[in-house]
Formats: C-alpha cells, sequence, structure tokens
C-alpha cells in the first residue's frame, strides 16, 4: 500500500501509524501527480481533493472515491475491507 501526497512524509507516517496500517509515502511536492490525475481543489491552489484509488496486481482500477470536502475521507476499515474483497479474503491484513 502507497499513498501519493503533498504533506510531508513525517505526517503520513504518523497518521499511518495511529491508524495502524503500513503506508509508503511518495511525495508529490510540485503537484504533479495532483494536476495529471485532475484532483487539483482550485479553491485552495495547493491541496488535492481527498482521493482513494484501488489498483489491482493487473493494474486494473478497483475502486476510487474522491471527497470534495477535505474533512470527509473514507475510514481506514473501509479501505481495508476494499482490498480485502479484491484479494478475496474475509479478513483483510492491515500490513
Amino acid at each position: 500500500m502507497w499513498a501519493i501526497s503533498p504533506d510531508k512524509p513525517e505526517k503520513v507516517r504518523r497518521w499511518s501509524a495511529a491508524a495502524g496500517v503500513t503506508i509508503t509515502q511518495l511525495y508529490d511536492r510540485e503537484l504533479l501527480v495532483t494536476r495529471r490525475y485532475g484532483i487539483l481543489n482550485e479553491q485552495s491552489g495547493s491541496v488535492p481533493h481527498p482521493t482513494a484509488v484501488i489498483v489491482d496486481r493487473d493494474g486494473m482500477i478497483r475502486y476510487v472515491r474522491i471527497d470534495r470536502d477535505y474533512k470527509v475521507r473514507p475510514t481506514v476499515d473501509e479501505l481495508v475491507d476494499a482490498v480485502g474483497e479484491l484479494e478475496g479474503r474475509s479478513e483483510p491484513s492491515r500490513e
């Protein structure tokens, strides 16, 4: 599992530790990925819309959620469940 974020890696590490998940951080400091995928919040200028995407091993997108309000995001459990369904497990791993 990995995250692409303009947030500094330390912030994502703190969040992932508190949530009990392991996330590799890809730092999008220049917002290149954010702009490429069209998820930049134009009103903020430098903050992407919260976006979660789950891609399977074959590169197929299996889950997408884009929220307009930065305070509204999928829960860790929702994302873990979506990955578990993708992998055919009833009890997905948080690793």
